[in-house]
């Protein structure tokens, strides 16, 4: 559980720095983890919109 919380955390802060310097386009590789993509977007502020 504790390495799942530090993966998002590094993952997020990337997407942090990534967004800073003008990339605002992000897809995630997480080999059928979804979990950990659920975790990185919450933690970013990103929710779910209805269409």
């Amino acid at each position: 559980e504790t390495r799942k919380l530090i993966a998002a955390s590094v993952a997020a802060e990337q997407c942090r720095i990534l967004h800073a310097s003008g990339v605002n386009d992000f897809h995630f590789y997480t080999l059928n983890r979804a979990d950990l993509t659920y975790a990185i977007c919450h933690i970013l502020g990103v929710r779910k919109q209805l269409i």
